[in-house]
């Protein structure tokens, strides 16, 4: 057999360039790999398909079984046992017309005998409308809303939600299924609006967080769907696919928990839901809630002190530090206020970025790539600060323009970061912050009036 990137390159498939991408979705250290095999072109065919996620996770379609590389080689395998069997029936024209145009219907006409009619076989006798969720046991509430979700399977196709609870004043209720309960990007939404007595059910897709779903633009993804409201109450019932039928949508495990998220907003869709929203894990299978909105509530509330901490500090104090060294740079009491300021930014920087690495497992975002050379400058310029007393004479003057470079950088990019921050969290509603990093850059003009006018 050849190497796992040798097989991939055989059928096509883009090859894997390092061992951290190749592990990113398990738990295994790079470190053991690294060991193992010393290269990652030298990886085993067989280990490194099994270490890849389900084809319909890593692209929106394909197997729900098998990860990239394992279904492209059955997928193959099958194509060649069709094109190399010459009584396939789709070689002969009447036989492929014969064969499509007949269903299972037609077969036992065809071979059981009185009674000719059986129009929908292996059909329910029961209609889906009058299967109720709640006699499968299986629901969720949603944290603060005060509704519940219940849900129960159809079909090996279909799986029907049914969502009931007091309307209050909510104008739309929206649950969604997607890669993570605490990142709206990529999710795929049920949403409920309402118009006084009037509700109404829409498909949404949310390509990205922190912006707002848009309507699905493929077809229709609901077999079936309803919505009333009665006596201050509410009562919904959607009827989807388990399975993906547009590259929007998001397909359904009833073996592993899915990811879900809820909101609602008392403000006409969409609009903002900071106090009303939360998300967890659930098996659609059994019902066991193994994250639950707790967890997303603690999740939310290490990136608002992660926000707090980098805010506090790039926004007042790194500009402080700058308005130490440059107004009061003779004077004793600005040194050491300009070196206090560092020595806390540090340790804030350490411990905020050390938490946000332990606590969140959501994927790599333009903040946190940003925020990571933000954070590599910041540190630079500590290092430098500390050691530049003990540089030489003639080297030290270098040092001393590198670091005024790396400060102008950092200066100039942590508003550009805590923009982005910002519209990722959203921990309050402000159309003037999330608009623009304009607005952001106002300690940072204060901080050029300061050295403008110490120049003159």
């Amino acid at each position: 057999l050849p190497s796992y990137n040798g097989a991939r390159k055989l059928l096509g498939l883009a090859r894997i360039g390092s061992f951290e991408e190749m592990l990113i979705h398990t738990d295994i250290d790079v470190a053991v790999f690294l060991h193992l095999y010393g290269d990652v072109d030298k990886v085993d065919f067989y280990v490194g398909g099994l270490l890849e996620r389900k084809e319909v996770d890593s692209k929106g379609s394909g197997s729900e079984e098998l990860g990239e590389t394992f279904a492209a080689v059955i997928r193959e395998q099958f194509q060649r046992f069709r094109t190399s069997d010459r009584f396939w029936y789709e070689w002969q024209p009447k036989l492929a017309a014969f064969v499509e145009n007949r269903g299972l219907q037609q077969v036992i006409e065809d071979n059981v005998p009185g009674d000719k009619s059986v129009p929908m076989p292996f059909m329910l006798a029961t209609a889906v409308e009058d299967v109720k969720c709640e006699d499968s046991g299986l629901s969720v509430e949603l944290g603060k809303l005060g509704i519940t979700m219940a849900w129960s399977v159809v079909d090996a196709r279909d799986i029907r939600f049914q969502f009931s609870g007091p309307q209050g004043n909510y104008q739309w209720v929206g649950v969604g299924f997607g890669p993570s309960s605490s990142s709206m990007a990529k999710a795929d939404y049920m949403v409920l609006t309402f118009n006084g007595a009037a509700c109404q059910v829409g498909d949404f897709y949310s390509a990205d967080h922190a912006v707002a779903p848009v309507r699905d633009p493929g077809p229709p993804s609901f077999a079936s769907s309803s919505c009333t409201v009665a006596n201050g109450a509410f009562e919904a019932v959607v009827v989807r696919p388990i399975g993906a039928t547009d590259s929007t949508d998001r397909a359904l495990s009833l073996k592993d928990p899915v990811e879900y998220m809820y909101a609602a907003s008392s403000s006409p869709w969409p609009a903002y839901h900071g106090s009303t929203r939360g998300g967890g894990s659930i098996s659609l299978a059994s019902g066991a809630v193994t994250q639950g909105g707790e967890g997303s509530a603690r999740l939310r509330g290490v990136w608002i002190a992660h926000a707090v901490v980098m805010i506090s500090l790039f926004s007042f104090g790194y500009p402080l530090a700058v308005v130490c060294a440059v107004t009061f740079r003779n004077s004793r009491w600005g040194f050491v206020a300009h070196s206090l300021v560092g020595e806390l930014g540090m340790g804030a920087i350490v411990v905020s970025v050390a938490s946000m690495a332990a606590s969140t497992s959501s994927g790599v975002t333009t903040h946190g790539a940003l925020g990571l050379v933000v954070v590599f400058g910041a540190t630079l310029l500590f290092v430098l600060g500390k050691s530049i007393e003990h540089i030489p004479g003639v080297l030290r003057n270098k040092v001393k323009q590198v670091k005024r470079v790396c400060g102008y950088i950092v200066l100039l990019m942590a508003p550009i970061v805590q923009w982005l921050g910002f519209r990722l969290l959203i921990p309050f509603a402000s159309p003037v912050l999330e608009s623009s990093p304009v607005v952001w850059y106002v300690p940072i003009l204060i901080v050029i009036a300061i050295g403008v006018g110490d120049r003159l």
